[in-house]
């Protein structure tokens, strides 16, 4: 048995030890959650999803029937803000002749340099994007700015405007917006692999987005999900694809 004084003593040490072992611990958790990549906080993603309902909300409430009257009274159809929107479609049946063409090259001849690994990222997180965005118009039903095809309901035409979820059908299929999904999707990847040319990125969604608003095409709510969908698809394909930084 020690005596008291010692045992004290060694008691004392021992306490001492474990407190630093703690504070050892506690900063290392501390440094593995500051040294996480912020695609890989889950906060980050709700928060981002947050902010991208709100705004929906917003817009839904106060500035899709004004922007869309205003587009149709003072603007009409312009070759220009056309020719501003018009970029995704092309970019859509490029991705799939792109994952192929790429995915080819990959099997036989080896991983690809960088850029070529953007490419087939970008081209499959395309390709995954226009699916999930089919899927969600589908769900959510929400009406059109103005008359397309087939008579369909719209804010303009009929002074109909809202969800009617589950409806189906191409009148009911402006939410969330492809031509915001797709661009925001490619600009994602691109500014994932080449952090450098994000401004190129957010430029294109801008003028893509523009082009929308100036020809009627869609509602701002539907370009703020159809933009948050797009951003958030890339994100995880560039990371799969190992174009984002790998966690320590």
């Amino acid at each position: 048995m020690l005596p008291p004084r010692l045992g004290l003593g060694y008691g004392t040490a021992l306490w001492i030890r474990g407190a630093d072992m703690t504070d050892k611990i506690a900063a290392r958790e501390g440094e593995a959650a500051t040294d996480r990549p912020a695609w890989r906080d889950p906060r980050r993603w709700l928060l981002g999803l947050a902010v991208c309902v709100g705004l929906v909300a917003l817009s839904e409430a106060f500035l899709d029937r004004a922007i869309s009257t205003f587009s149709h009274d003072h603007i009409g159809r312009n070759g220009v803000f056309f020719a501003m929107q018009y970029p995704p479609n092309i970019l859509s049946p490029l991705a799939v002749i792109g994952a192929v063409i790429l995915g080819i090259f990959w099997l036989f001849a080896g991983p690809p340099p960088r850029w070529g690994r953007a490419l087939f990222t970008g081209s499959v997180a395309l390709i995954v994007a226009i699916a999930v965005k089919e899927q969600l118009k589908f769900a959510f039903g929400h009406t059109w700015p103005e008359t397309f095809v087939n008579n369909n309901p719209s804010w303009i035409d009929n002074g109909v405007y809202g969800f009617f979820f589950f409806h189906g059908g191409a009148g009911y299929a402006s939410f969330p917006s492809g031509h915001s999904t797709v661009m925001a999707c490619v600009g994602s990847v691109l500014a994932c692999a080449y952090p450098r040319l994000r401004w190129l990125a957010v430029l294109l969604q801008l003028v893509v987005v523009t082009g929308l608003l100036g020809e009627d095409y869609h509602f701002l709510g539907d370009i703020i999900a159809g933009t948050f969908l797009g951003v958030a698809v890339g994100i995880v394909a560039s990371a799969i694809g190992g174009l984002l930084p790998a966690p320590r």
